[in-house]
């Protein structure tokens, strides 16, 4: 992502699964099936069953409002990207909002994500966090009371960017529907994690 138009350069920690070969039976919602064969979106990742517990659990937990941001087709034929923010309080929501649409925009600007961008809805879940900013950021020891506890230094290396993926999984049944669920840091460092 390029983030040098932005005030605040965006870092994101993606929750997903492993590629697989086979194809994929989908279930992200009580009811909702589908097969997915992943060898054709290979630059995808994809949540899998090990987060079938957490979102279980979580759903109804965490209530947040939710925009749209792109809706090409019906949940049960699209992959639902949904992004959730930490770190933003009440009044750092419309910064929240734009950091999201510029980090879409750039991803469809991004081979394959160009040429696919059909296939794909987006949501926005507006996560609100008691503190602005991420713990360790700028440095090792800062502590900030946020919804989705992000926080650099993840696993002892400065620049991994960790997310409680519990409280992301529950931000993000807020949406329609969800298939990857991409955190939005508050913070001007650069930094993030992709989850198995």
């Amino acid at each position: 992502m390029n983030t040098a138009a932005l005030s605040v350069p965006l870092c994101f920690a993606v929750i997903a699964g492993s590629a697989h070969a086979d194809p994929i039976v989908k279930r992200s919602r009580p009811g909702i099936e589908r097969t997915i064969d992943p060898a054709n979106y290979a630059h995808c990742l994809w949540v899998g069953p090990e987060h079938a517990g957490d979102a279980g659990a979580a759903r109804g937990g965490a209530p947040a409002a939710v925009t749209t941001l792109e809706m090409n087709g019906p949940v049960g034929n699209r992959i639902d990207l949904v992004i959730v923010g930490d770190g933003y309080q009440a009044a750092d929501l419309p910064t929240y909002a734009t950091h999201a649409q510029r980090g879409v925009d750039d991803l469809y600007a991004t081979p394959p994500y160009d040429v696919y961008r059909e296939l794909f809805n987006v949501h926005r879940v507006d996560v609100i966090s008691v503190d602005s900013g991420v713990d360790n950021d700028p440095t090792q020891g800062v502590s900030r009371n946020t919804a989705l506890n992000m926080g650099f230094w993840c696993g002892g290396t400065e620049r991994a960017l960790c997310v409680d993926t519990g409280q992301a999984i529950a931000y993000a049944q807020n949406a329609p529907d969800w298939d990857q669920i991409f955190a939005v840091a508050s913070s001007t460092k650069y930094g993030g994690v992709g989850y198995p």
